[in-house]
């Protein structure tokens, strides 16, 4: 495969729920800088808690630690809204497991 590909949520769920696995994430900034979030434990749910996502584990990482802040919430796409919040987060921000838009 070359370029963007997304595995799907169910496929995600399945493999998150066949083992333990980590979820790593890293960041380029357009200084050069890369930083990075680690969680041992990612897990997340199945069609019918709208692929919540569950679990994350220990952090390590040089990035903020800002993944808990999402936990227990269910994944939001544009057309497929399941934040809180009254506009559509997905829809400005991307898909993701959004809680209050991602605003601390």
């Amino acid at each position: 495969m070359n370029g963007e590909f997304f595995i799907g949520l169910e496929n995600l769920h399945r493999i998150t729920h066949s083992q333990v696995y980590e979820l790593y994430v890293q960041l380029g900034y357009y200084d050069g800088r890369f930083l990075f979030a680690s969680y041992d434990s990612f897990r997340i749910g199945n069609e019918s808690t709208n692929y919540e996502l569950e679990s994350l584990g220990e952090f390590r990482g040089t990035a903020l630690n800002r993944m808990p802040y999402n936990l227990n919430q269910p994944f939001s796409t544009y057309d497929h809204e399941n934040d809180q919040m009254p506009d559509n987060c997905a829809g400005r921000h991307g898909a993701w497991w959004h809680k209050d838009c991602g605003w601390m």
